[in-house]
């Protein structure tokens, strides 16, 4: 069981343990209500293990102590982990999740391994959805991590080309929006970011920077980005909504503080949500992303990617990088059952998906090396927006699986 179900797994029983959420849980108020009855603490011990294809298997254990309100609504999340690792060697992670509002969100994770790894990861954000109202996302991160694997640029890159390299990043980025009538949201946002790759290869694989020496960023880059971005969302409950369309279009201009001299990003990516029976819901994404401009070559890891458990799963995580991406996916969700066990309502789902992208240079090769992408998955929903997840997909280049939290779109 990998972290993210072993929280989502002790979520369930927390909330299973509380008072069962109210339907008020499930509305569109952006504040706190008073909260009736006493807050408790509950703590469970889980055990952690995951298998991926790029990281090979982790093992260990998680205890978790959770606040719940007194409807049963979890507001507060404590996870310290232990876990080992044949690559990465004994890891420790402390992670901090809290929900003052249905709206605001705050987490603090902190990693560190006896072997290379290490993290920091501040989160942030307050997302009202009335008119007036103003927005607010920030995202710090340092990462120095083992697990990195590079394929060569472009759609053609062959699975067996594999490397594998070691890349600290530290970024630091923040939006602001304010929200207009009818669902629009205008906002800006801040980056700056700094890569360094090393030569630190894994479980026999040739170095990255060995295999392909003159991929541009393999020396480090920094960058300083400034973007605005216009919104438009429906969905009265984000991801975790029956029925909704969300579309955000993004433009960026990314300054090179080292390495490269300027790029301009450009981004579009639209979601739908569509309730068709009690128990049948289908979702749908489209996405493209394209870097413009510039007078150097742009850090491979600057640039558009896809694969992993969000954008083209069936492949693993940056399988493809070029100056441009797009991908379109169809996800046809079945609720198999619902339980209530001690009241709580957690809903079993078997979702299959398929998808199709591609990256690509030139806008006449947009469509010349298009992949396709199908798989299943299985999900637990423990109301209203905690979901644990188990992927399935297959592409071409064999089965991989992703366990997460949260759904993809």
């Amino acid at each position: 069981m990998s972290a993210a179900l072993a929280l989502m797994l002790a979520t369930a029983l927390a909330s299973s343990r509380s008072a069962p959420a109210t339907e008020s849980d499930l509305t569109t108020s952006t504040e706190v209500a008073s909260i009736s009855g006493p807050s408790k603490l509950e703590f469970f011990p889980v055990p952690m293990y995951t298998t991926v294809p790029t990281e090979g298997s982790t093992y260990g254990a998680m205890p978790v102590l959770f606040r719940v309100n007194g409807e049963g609504v979890v507001r507060m999340i404590g996870a310290p982990s232990i876990s080992w690792n044949s690559a990465a060697g004994v890891n420790g992670t402390l992670r901090f999740y809290y929900y003052p509002s249905k709206v605001r969100a705050f987490s603090a994770i902190a990693a560190a391994s006896t072997h290379v790894n290490r993290t920091l990861w501040i989160t942030y954000s307050d997302l009202p959805i009335e008119s007036g109202r103003s927005t607010l996302e920030v995202d710090g991160l340092v990462r120095r991590n083992i697990f990195y694997r590079f394929f060569g640029l472009g759609p053609d890159s062959l699975a067996a080309d594999q490397s594998s390299y070691t890349r600290t990043t530290a970024s630091l980025t923040a939006r602001w929006g304010w929200n207009l009538p009818v669902h629009f949201n205008l906002g800006a946002r801040g980056t700056i970011r700094g890569d360094r790759p090393e030569v630190n290869p894994i479980f026999g694989l040739p170095a990255t920077q060995e295999l392909f020496p003159t991929t541009p960023g393999l020396s480090g880059a920094g960058l300083a980005a400034a973007e605005i971005s216009a919104r438009f969302d429906t969905r009265t409950s984000s991801d975790y909504s029956a029925n909704g369309f969300a579309s955000e279009v993004r433009g960026s201009y990314d300054h090179g503080l080292s390495a490269f001299d300027h790029f301009w990003q450009a981004s579009w990516q639209s979601r739908a949500l569509v309730q068709e029976t009690t128990f049948m819901q289908s979702a749908a994404r489209l996405y493209w992303s394209r870097d413009f401009g510039g007078n150097d070559p742009i850090p491979f890891y600057y640039q558009p990617s896809l694969g992993g458990d969000n954008l083209l799963r069936g492949f693993p995580e940056d399988r493809f990088f070029d100056r441009g991406a797009w991908e379109a996916e169809l996800e046809q969700r079945f609720r198999l059952l619902e339980t209530h066990f001690f009241g709580v309502a957690t809903e079993w789902r078997v979702d299959p998906f398929v998808a199709v992208g591609q990256v690509y240079d030139r806008f006449d090769d947009m469509f010349s090396r298009v992949r396709v992408s199908v798989g299943a998955g299985f999900r637990a929903w423990v109301k209203p927006n905690v979901l644990g997840r188990v992927d399935v997909a297959y592409a071409g280049e064999g089965l991989n699986a992703y366990v997460v939290l949260g759904y993809p779109y």
